[in-house]
């Protein structure tokens, strides 16, 4: 048991020949498509830790994307998607796996994309937290040392 409940947990599985199988999955970032098309298009990019603040960025407008398997699952293949990307900005939990998980993608798209940036919710935890809470997607605030590092603009 967690202190705030239970501990998420998940699993991904995939059906093979002889039974359902763990893994085996390519690295495809979430709404493949229209990260694609952003990049493409130069239109900004929100890299976030989960699928629910994925949606919430597109409930507002924005592109959004995120890995599966959460904070430790970003890959370079991951990167490679983005790459001549005009501006990403990399949405960070604020919790320890969070900011490490925003290091982890911002030095992967440190040479790849044009202007990159590291932000933070105002209140909560995640973005679907700050937009809860009553911010805009332009009050996030940077993310101390992480932005002021990979930020170029």
């Amino acid at each position: 048991m967690h202190r705030q409940g239970y501990v998420k947990t998940f699993y991904q599985q995939r059906r093979t020949e002889t039974g359902w199988e763990y893994g085996g999955f390519a690295h495809l970032p979430f709404h493949l498509p229209e990260v694609i098309k952003a990049v493409r298009e130069g239109r900004d990019i929100f890299v976030c830790e989960g699928e629910a603040d994925v949606l919430t960025a597109t409930h507002a407008g924005l592109t959004a994307t995120c890995n599966a398997g959460g904070a430790n699952g970003w890959h370079l293949d991951h990167a490679e998607w983005l790459r001549g990307a005009h501006r990403v900005w990399i949405v960070a939990d604020r919790d320890a796996p969070g900011y490490r998980h925003a290091a982890k993608v911002a030095e992967s798209l440190n040479d790849s994309v044009d202007e990159l940036r590291v932000v933070q919710a105002r209140d909560g935890k995640d973005l679907s937290d700050h937009c809860n809470a009553g911010h805009q997607i332009s009050e996030l605030d940077s993310v101390p040392v992480l932005d002021e590092h990979y930020r170029r603009i």
